[in-house]
């Protein structure tokens, strides 16, 4: 056996290899969040299996030595969105204690694989052959041309699903928490709403060239971007490892409470006991608060902490504790124009810089660069108050 390696289709073999690696790390390393870690594994392997098939194995002379090896990654693509779907539940915790498999999920790699049969039972020449003239766009076993615009069909829904858990989590998180960092999710969004726009594309691409034979030159375009956008997600958690939120974001949760006005709380009483948190004990100085913290201080319910805050204030639990850090960050700003406006930050409870230069410029309408020049101009500045 004997076959050569390009430059492409080395360097094809090394991701493979390092993604099964990180598989193989993942799920024997004791670490956090194990639901996470098992599902995350998962995904590696079923990106790197695709990744070896479509890139290596068709592209090489390997297909020849090893011809059963052909297309056997296709029920595994059919895999990976609900592999996708299931760890954005986890990681925004929408998912229970156990991991809840629901084998209909998977039902379409299970039709695949029954409509790939007739294809894996055939003998090794025949594979061979019949792959060359796929590629060559001579399309004969029906199966081969329905298969992507299947997968095509499979994404949509667990794209968007998926993407509306984000945004509702993200919802949650602002309301639960002063400051959201890690916890926000942006870029696992954003890498959904690639993947929406780059599957639409694909889609309008195959319903232009759909039944004719120019469809094959197209195909490979829905693997590859499965598998593109699949390792920018794994690398992108790699270097980021994802916090699982703590509780899960439930739209019902509360609804009932939410929805009642508190008749038997004495609102007044309880805003000063809110005041005096903030303004005397200076609670939001603490960079990990967050609204059941709040709670457990004040002896009463999170559900009615966030209705105090929205009713008396008109703002979340996150936009209200980060303006009084901004008004912290202002008299310290009008003593101390030496500091660094970063570790000013750090010292009034933000622990990120972007989370500050936001919460800052939507406060008081300039950035914190700009407040303090204008305050070593003696030019006239405008507080939160003012601002707000």
């Amino acid at each position: 056996m004997n076959f050569k390696l390009s430059i492409i289709s080395g360097s094809i073999l090394a991701i493979f290899s390092l993604l099964v690696f990180f598989a193989i790390l993942f799920l024997t390393v004791k670490r956090k969040h194990k639901k996470a870690n098992i599902v995350f594994s998962l995904m590696l392997l079923v990106t790197a299996y695709n990744i070896f098939d479509f890139g290596f194995a068709l592209n090489t002379d390997f297909h020849l030595f090893f011809p059963h090896i052909l297309r056997t990654s296709l029920p595994f693509l059919f895999m990976t969105f609900p592999l996708m779907y299931l760890y954005i539940k986890i990681v925004t915790n929408h998912e229970s204690a156990k991991i809840r498999l629901r084998l209909y999920h998977y039902l379409p790699a299970l039709a695949v694989f029954l409509v790939m049969l007739p294809f894996y039972l055939k003998g090794g020449y025949e594979k061979i052959q019949l792959t060359q003239q796929f590629l060559a766009n001579d399309i004969k076993p029906w199966y081969m041309k329905l298969i992507y615009p299947m997968l095509l069909v499979q994404a949509f829904p667990y794209l968007i699903y998926a993407r509306k858990i984000i945004v509702n989590s993200q919802e949650w998180t602002r309301g639960n928490y002063s400051s959201i960092g890690k916890l926000y999710l942006n870029w696992l969004k954003y890498m959904v709403t690639i993947q929406i726009i780059g599957f639409t594309a694909i889609g309008i691409v195959f319903l232009i060239t759909f039944l004719s034979p120019a469809i094959t030159k197209y195909y490979r375009l829905v693997p590859i971007f499965v598998s593109i956008m699949s390792f920018a997600l794994i690398i992108r958690a790699l270097i980021q490892p994802v916090i699982v939120l703590g509780r899960a974001y439930n739209q019902q949760e509360g609804k009932a409470e939410r929805n009642n006005v508190y008749p038997n709380m004495d609102h007044q009483k309880n805003r000063k006991k809110l005041e005096d948190l903030m303004e005397k004990q200076k609670i939001f100085l603490n960079s990990e608060i967050s609204l059941s913290t709040l709670s457990e201080k004040m002896n009463v319910s999170r559900n009615y902490v966030s209705f105090l805050i929205n009713e008396l204030y008109n703002l979340s639990f996150y936009d209200f504790i980060n303006k009084y850090r901004v008004e912290d960050i202002i008299k310290s700003m009008q003593n101390d124009m030496e500091t660094s406006l970063l570790r000013l930050a750090y010292r009034s409870g933000f622990n990120s810089k972007t989370t500050f230069n936001v919460s800052f410029k939507k406060h008081t309408g300039i950035t914190p660069t700009q407040y303090r020049e204008n305050l070593k101009k003696g030019l006239p500045v405008k507080g939160v108050e003012a601002a707000g």
